[in-house]
């Protein structure tokens, strides 16, 4: 089954300046922690060779005394680009899964046990369960609870990175994935109680108004929504 939702909106919202945040759960010893918000991004310049851009909820740590740069993306999306050395390499990790690279500018997403990466310039060596491999540009793996997925719809670079342009493209997902990623960046919370999470969607919404996408996700799911306190909205038959 295939849907499709468009929501218009205006342009996305400025880039904040690097800040460290801190609080709200342990930081691992020797790491410093960065993050965002609901509705939040923002980009850090790590060390003079990497920098990282951090889309909404997202965590992510930093080991700035390693021999090696070294990130953990705890939770979220980010955008990282290194321009190593002659000797020295990035190495990020999610949920079990590593990734290296030296002169490479990548996506790495961490949801639920599912991580993506998607390579956007140079190339990555992405190790997990299932042994590595090497991805270069504009190539993209899913990895789920460790065992790499076939990648049955490819989106285009720019569809990868719309969420810098305040922008959530989605070619053929799950209403379930839909949804996660507007609870990411909606107040308040979307919760499916209709067992429509395998129906796919494609479209294209604008965060500015995300929570009109509510309605249209409901449209596309032939379901209602019911509106509490808090920015809830469930969706039903």
């Amino acid at each position: 089954m295939s849907r499709r939702l468009f929501l218009g909106g205006g342009a996305g919202l400025a880039v904040v300046a690097a800040v460290v945040v801190t609080g709200g759960g342990a930081t691992p010893a020797g790491a410093a922690r960065f993050e965002t918000g609901k509705g939040e991004r923002r980009r850090f310049r790590l060390e003079t060779q990497v920098s990282v851009e951090l889309n909404s909820a997202s965590r992510l740590y930093y080991w700035p005394d390693a021999a090696n740069p070294r990130v953990n993306l705890a939770q979220g999306e980010a955008l990282i680009a290194a321009a190593c050395g002659e000797g020295r390499q990035l190495v990020a990790r999610a949920d079990g899964v590593e990734i290296a690279a030296r002169n490479a500018r990548f996506l790495l997403k961490a949801e639920n046990g599912v991580v993506r990466i998607a390579c956007l310039e140079g190339s990555v060596e992405v190790r997990s369960r299932d042994g590595a491999r090497t991805l270069s540009g504009d190539n993209r793996i899913e990895i789920r609870d460790g065992t790499v997925q076939p990648v049955t719809v490819t989106p285009p670079r720019e569809a990868e990175t719309a969420w810098r342009r305040n922008v959530l493209v989605f070619r053929d997902r799950p209403a379930d994935e839909v949804i996660a990623e507007l609870n990411r960046h909606r107040p308040g919370r979307i919760i499916l109680i209709a067992g429509k999470g395998d129906v796919r969607i494609s479209g294209v919404i604008h965060l500015e108004r995300a929570d009109l996408a509510v309605e249209h996700v409901a449209r596309s799911l032939g379901v209602k929504v019911t509106r509490l306190p808090g920015g809830v909205a469930l969706l039903r038959g």
